[in-house]
């Protein structure tokens, strides 16, 4: 699995954890749901998006992607 599709699924498995939505993790992140959503759909990769979410949900970089 490459490393863009293991932070995604971490990203997944913490949403579930959390119990949040693509829409809380916009408001939290300041990012456009249209982003996340896409982000985690695989339409787009944004270096930013992906900081940001691994930020807030305290994924560490080496350990998803």
């Amino acid at each position: 699995m490459d490393a863009y599709r293991e932070l995604r699924a971490e990203i997944s498995k913490q949403k579930v954890l959390r119990d949040m939505t693509n829409k809380d993790l916009a408001a939290i992140t300041g990012l456009a749901e249209s982003t996340i959503n896409g982000f985690m759909c695989g339409q787009r990769y944004s270096k930013l998006a992906a900081e940001k979410l691994r930020e807030v949900l305290n994924i560490r970089e080496n350990a998803a992607g």
